[in-house]
């Protein structure tokens, strides 16, 4: 995702309590930053990130439909597929690849 440098051309306008005005003046300050532009640089992070979330969850289902899928129409595996699979193992056990718990 690519954002554009522009001016700036819209407002959005957030009600807060007053302890966390004054939180986010203090995280502010000690950035150097106007407290704008820590807002907006906090909220856009805080955004990608779950838009990446989200993406990655989309994936994942759209791959596990896939995987269903296959698995209900192709149910032996291939000559290449068993191959690949004692390589993998042989990767693993010979220590060259590690599998995360």
């Amino acid at each position: 995702m690519s954002i554009a440098l522009t001016a700036k051309d819209t407002r959005l306008f957030v009600r807060c309590k007053t302890l966390e005005k004054a939180l986010i003046e203090q995280a502010a300050a000690a950035l150097g930053m106007s407290v704008s532009d820590y807002i907006v640089s906090t909220v856009i992070e805080r955004s990608l990130t779950e838009v990446q979330r989200r993406n990655r969850i989309e994936i994942m289902r759209e791959a596990f439909a896939q995987l269903e899928e296959f698995m209900q129409t192709d149910p032996e595996p291939t000559p290449a597929l068993l191959e690949n699979a004692a390589h993998y193992r042989q990767t693993i056990d010979s220590g060259m690849l590690t599998v995360a718990d």
